[in-house]
């Protein structure tokens, strides 16, 4: 559905109009319903908004790099110091921060980092260590959550998935009643959306709903 479609469905179930309450007005409730229901799916399907970073060039003696803007999760790095050979970088711990300038935790085979800006900054600054003696090209590998955009036109689509995208109509119900004082369909409206997301939930998790949990062939083997 497109972000027009959702504001058009959930006027004409709540019984409003365009006068009743603006465009403008339900643009800033459902962007703030798709960042919950954003929260909802990834704690489902970790790799939901998973993105490969564009590959970076170490350089010798440089040990801070700028990723991706839109960086929500740095989910793994890898780094090469000889140009063949690539190893997982694990984030440094904030109680070594003393020791950033050495590499007594770490070594080209071991290498850690640690974020000097958060993500939520406009740019996400990471350091590396140990400190790259040689320069090499795409050294730098990583892949990351990333934060959706926030939508603006009407035209936009919600990044989660389709079969979620009723349960946007019904929040946006649920708040335009809730804004009205009618506590009846404010309960129907979180109900009918409730009831969405435990679908939604059902078909993507195993008998263990509140367990992230992968399929495996193995499991269908006589």
């Amino acid at each position: 559905m497109t972000v027009q479609q959702i504001y058009d469905e959930a006027r004409f179930l709540a019984n409003v109009t365009s006068n009743d309450v603006s465009d403008a007005q339900l643009l800033v409730l459902l962007n703030n319903s798709v960042s919950d229901q954003i929260s909802f799916v990834a704690g489902l399907r970790e790799d939901f908004l998973l993105k490969a970073g564009t590959s970076q060039n170490i350089v010798a003696s440089t040990t801070d790099y700028t990723l991706a803007t839109d960086v929500l999760q740095l989910k793994r790095l890898e780094l090469s110091f000889d140009g063949t050979n690539f190893y997982v970088a694990t984030r440094k711990d904030l109680l070594e921060d003393t020791n950033l300038n050495s590499t007594a935790t770490e070594s080209t085979a071991s290498p850690k980092w640690i974020a000097i800006t958060q993500s939520g900054a406009t740019s996400f600054v990471i350091r590396i260590q140990p400190t790259p003696t040689l320069s090499v090209t795409n050294g730098l590998r990583y892949w990351y959550i990333a934060r959706p955009a926030a939508m603006t036109t009407g035209t936009d689509v919600p990044v989660t998935p389709p079969e979620l995208h009723p349960a946007l109509v019904q929040d946006l119900v649920r708040l335009l009643k809730q804004r009205d004082g009618m506590e009846a369909a404010v309960s129907v409206a979180l109900r009918d959306k409730e009831s969405i997301l435990a679908r939604y939930k059902n078909q993507m998790a195993q008998r263990n709903l509140d367990q992230q949990e992968t399929f495996y062939a193995k499991a269908f083997e006589e």
